[in-house]
């Protein structure tokens, strides 16, 4: 997942915690999760961070077909960034990213205008963009808590 030459440190003694999410599919079945981990083989000059920017104050209303919900993450040190990880579940619709500089200009950085919960992967830039002291990443995501959702459809406990 990672460009040569970035990785991640895991400490000796750290827990690993893995967090399944099943989507009903509409017949039984069975789950074989497995982890892997891939080891640096060259030196690593530049180490990830992966913070999260959740905004665990998202209520969505039901029934409503359009919910707006705005999350926003401030850089405390000089950054780049690599890649995106949307993260919404079935009643997801749509996800922007923008980086806000400390200035106030905006730069569009990430679109997927139509979410799919079946696509909650990393989405990697074709360059890093660095994100000075003091920028904000906003991440707008739209959702769609109604009976027109397709992907709710059929679905129990979403």
């Amino acid at each position: 997942l990672f460009r040569s030459g970035f990785g991640k440190l895991i400490p000796k003694g750290t827990r690993i915690y893995v967090q399944m999410h099943y989507n009903v599919i509409g017949k039984e079945t069975t789950d074989q999760t497995s982890v892997a981990f891939k080891i640096a083989r060259k030196p690593v000059h530049t180490e990830v961070h992966q913070p999260m920017s959740p905004n665990q104050a998202i209520m969505i209303p039901p029934m409503v077909q359009s919910h707006e919900a705005v999350t926003a993450f401030v850089f405390p040190v000089d950054a780049k960034l690599h890649a995106f990880r949307p993260h919404m579940h079935v009643r997801g619709a749509n996800v922007t990213v923008t980086l806000v500089s400390p200035d106030g200009k905006r730069r569009p950085l990430f679109n997927l205008p139509k979410w799919d919960d079946s696509w909650q992967f990393f989405y990697m830039l074709e360059e890093s963009i660095a994100a000075p002291k003091g920028s904000l990443l906003e991440v707008v995501a739209n959702f769609d808590n109604s009976p027109a959702n397709p992907l709710k459809i059929g679905r129990a406990h979403v």
